[in-house]
């Protein structure tokens, strides 16, 4: 999968793929082996690149992906190739109504589920917990509502588009 991420100014393209049960992360052309392991909680991870283990936490944010490598944090943007192409071709063209539908931007399997209809929403809070490619990632209201309807359960599995939850 190609995902575009920016940091400190900077924008890398990033291309994962898994071969023979192995993943490999590429940056600028470059591939190496990667493992990554869960080690404690919902956010902390060992990232193994090369040989060199790096502990790891992340924290969802509005704003992007707070993320922690050893004692120095990055804030990291982070969307996959299919989002971006979306992105650019309906920039104009996006109604405010389309953003109280939640969809899954990459394919997955719904940890936890953390509303019910009914529920108030501010822009930022957590509606779900989605596990995809071994990470546990937030899943936030971009708008401020109610929720109608949540589309998924626990264990359910997605794929990228799928509504997950309706807001009003």
């Amino acid at each position: 999968m190609i995902y575009h991420v920016a940091v400190g100014g900077e924008e890398y393209k990033v291309v994962l793929s898994e071969r023979e049960g192995r993943l490999f992360a590429s940056l600028n052309g470059r591939e190496v082996p990667v493992d990554f392991r869960r080690v404690r909680g919902r956010t902390s991870y060992s990232l193994l690149v090369e040989g060199r283990s790096y502990p790891v936490a992340f924290e969802p944010r509005p704003d992007g992906l707070s993320v922690t490598v050893e004692s120095e944090s990055y804030l990291f943007r982070v969307e996959d190739e299919r989002t971006r192409v979306a992105r650019h071709l309906s920039r104009g063209r996006t109604s405010r109504d389309r953003s109280k539908v939640v969809l899954s931007v990459m394919p997955g399997i719904v940890r936890e589920v953390r509303v019910e209809p009914g529920a108030e929403v501010r822009a930022g809070d957590a509606l779900l917990i989605l596990e995809a490619m071994k990470m546990e990632n937030e899943i936030r209201a971009v708008v401020d509502g109610v929720v109608k309807s949540v589309h998924v359960v626990p264990d359910a599995t997605v794929n990228k588009g799928d509504r997950l939850v309706t807001l009003e």
